[in-house]
């Protein structure tokens, strides 16, 4: 069974946590990461020798970082630096972070907990001669016990506005088309579940996260995805002998 793990507390997001850049544009300043859109994304002026850094405001434990929304070229160098103070002539935690389009994601070896974190961008060959970041994620992650019953279940969803005119003729209002997605569980324990309630208090329906399957395969974890938020509601399901059947995980996938 995949081992599954949710992304969904975001340090990046905390009220006491500042972040800064090297260099932004004055339209996309280094603040647009905590913007629940991706599109509002971080800009910077120049791309051979940028940085984003992190002030938790307090050491944190760190076990992944990920990100949507990126123009980093293959060429590009990504390294992930954590250290107790905002001094970086030689942080205690370095790491150099494969880049893959879209979405980058990156498991630590070990728990990291630091109050200071910085990534530094070198990508001097890009076509666009700035770097561009959408949403951060930077924290841990919940992964329940066992796998859900229903690996993915998906549903695909056209909202587009069908109506007579008073001739009889039809009028369309097209929309695109997007999907929705569902996990559900079932024998799971009270741990999972309560932390599964405390994840659907933390995203709402307005909050986005990641969710990676099959996350013991080998690095980029392809099979990940970006949920920009969870349906207004969520079958949490009933407990029997100890156990607990649901939730159903209703998930509105991003529509690109």
């Amino acid at each position: 069974m995949a081992i599954i793990k949710f992304l969904y507390d975001n340090y990046i997001d905390d009220s006491t946590t500042t972040i800064t850049a090297l260099s932004a544009h004055a339209d996309y300043p280094a603040s647009n990461i905590q913007e629940y859109s991706w599109r509002r994304h971080y800009r910077s002026t120049g791309d051979a020798a940028e940085w984003l850094k992190f002030d938790l405001g307090s050491a944190l434990a760190i076990k992944v970082i990920a990100i949507r929304y990126h123009n980093l070229t293959g060429a590009a160098t990504l390294t992930l630096e954590g250290h107790a103070s905002d001094a970086w002539g030689a942080p205690t935690y370095t790491q150099a972070i494969s880049i893959t389009s879209d979405k980058i994601i990156y498991f630590l070896a070990s728990t990291q907990t630091f109050r200071w974190w910085r990534l530094t961008i070198a990508d001097g060959a890009n076509p666009d001669t700035i770097i561009k970041i959408g949403r951060v994620f930077l924290g841990s992650y919940f992964m329940p016990s066992h796998g859900p019953l229903v690996p993915r279940r998906k549903t695909n969803i056209d909202p587009s506005v069908k109506q007579r005119a008073s001739g009889g003729g039809p009028l369309v209002e097209e929309e695109d088309t997007f999907e929705v997605m569902a996990y559900v569980w079932t024998g799971h324990t009270s741990a999972d579940h309560a932390t599964f309630q405390t994840m659907f208090e933390t995203v709402g329906t307005k909050k986005p996260f990641f969710v990676c399957e099959n996350s013991a395969h080998a690095t980029p974890y392809t099979v990940t995805y970006y949920i920009e938020a969870l349906n207004e509601d969520w079958e949490m399901g009933v407990e029997y002998e100890g156990l607990h059947f649901g939730p159903v995980i209703e998930c509105a996938e991003v529509r690109e």
